[in-house]
């Protein structure tokens, strides 16, 4: 009589952890020789390497020590702090969860507490090299025993404790929102598209409103419209920072935050209205409208969020004017964003090394101007 021998079977938790450590290889094979450029660049003219980057961890986890001085001030910087972790969360998650996962999950008999699990994991891989960093801008800080920092140490630790916590949950949050969204609202959404408001009276809108503003609000765009509006905020809330805080020599630092965020926010809203509205202005070929300027008028939604964000960068040096501000370096600094994510959002087509080595040679230009922007 011959036993069968039981076939290995493979956990959804494990299977998830395999894929995203190949996906999360693959972007690290794509990006790293990108990143060791910079780190290059950035390393050129110092003394050593070693110093090089335990400065660039000790930024990391200063503006956050500095709160602990402050009082009340350390409430915010600690969410600022868990938000830049989820950040980062965000960034990676089509290498954590992507979209096409969500048929395949509601056909497997999965539990609540499965999939949280997972999502945790999933978290954990991708913030754990920034965790690192945290711990070494940490050890970095502390072995210098800055005679500010003595009594608050507790307290500054604490803080950086639950805002690597706060990440973490966050994190797993903004997945389990996708695979909600993705899952039960895509049908009702789809739906909701497919039905064609009626025109009352003698109602008439321009092309440019009724094929690109109204998708944004209600129609099949509302992640670039909600991107758009998150960017925004974003820059405008960069731009408020050191003058709120009472820290006009963060303005480097500030300034170098946000140039990286108005070339994120430039690159993922003009991906997503390519995504969502691409099929909307196919749509309207036998329609009389000016497709090419509907084109060009979907591009410039990635640099919408500029004009309010160079607005309170504009009010904040004016309202708080930092101390040894140079103009001229500050306007290469506007000039040289302006220009990245304009070049970023109507270059045409190319190959992703050609696009990341350029997204990244921007990013490089623009944080070196800023660090240059006080005397």
């Amino acid at each position: 009589m011959t036993t069968t021998e039981p076939k290995p079977t493979l956990r959804y938790g494990a299977m998830r952890q395999r894929w995203c450590g190949l996906a999360l290889k693959a972007f690290i094979a794509r990006w790293g020789a990108y990143v060791l450029i910079t780190g290059i660049v950035l390393c050129a003219g110092a003394s050593g390497w070693e110093q090089v980057l335990q400065a660039i961890a000790a930024v990391l986890v200063l503006p956050l020590f500095s709160a602990s001085q402050h009082g009340w001030l350390l409430l915010p910087a600690t969410l600022v702090q868990a938000l830049a972790g989820t950040a980062a969360v965000w960034s990676a998650r089509s290498l954590l969860w992507p979209s096409h996962w969500a048929e395949s999950e509601r056909a497997l008999p999965l539990s609540r507490g499965e999939t949280t699990r997972s999502d945790l994991l999933a978290v954990l891989m991708v913030l754990t090299p920034l965790m690192l960093l945290y711990v070494a801008g940490t050890v970095s800080v502390m072995a210098h025993r800055p005679a500010w920092l003595r009594p608050m140490q507790g307290r500054a630790l604490a803080a950086l404790g639950l805002a690597a916590l706060l990440s973490l949950g966050l994190g797993a949050a903004l997945l389990r929102w996708q695979r909600s969204y993705r899952a039960g609202g895509a049908a009702s959404r789809r739906d909701e598209d497919s039905v064609v408001p009626a025109v009352t009276g003698s109602t008439v809108l321009s092309d440019w409103r009724a094929l690109i503003l109204l998708p944004l609000w209600r129609g099949p765009a509302r992640r670039t419209g909600a991107t758009l509006l998150a960017g925004s905020a974003s820059l405008v809330l960069a731009a408020a920072l050191p003058g709120a805080s009472g820290w006009p020599a963060g303005w480097p630092w500030l300034l170098a935050a946000w140039a990286a965020i108005a070339l994120l926010a430039a690159t993922r809203i003009n991906h997503l209205a390519r995504l969502e509205l691409t099929e909307v202005l196919q749509a309207c070929a036998v329609l009389p409208v000016n497709r090419r300027r509907l084109c060009r008028t979907r591009s410039v939604l990635g640099l919408l969020p500029l004009l309010p964000g160079l607005a309170g960068v504009l009010v904040g040096i004016v309202i708080a004017p930092p101390a040894g501000l140079r103009l001229t370096v500050l306007l290469a600094w506007a000039v040289a964003c302006v220009l990245a994510c304009v070049i970023e959002v109507f270059a045409g087509r190319q190959a992703a090394s050609e696009k990341s080595a350029r997204w990244w040679f921007s990013l490089v230009v623009c944080v070196c101007l800023a660090s240059e922007v006080l005397a």
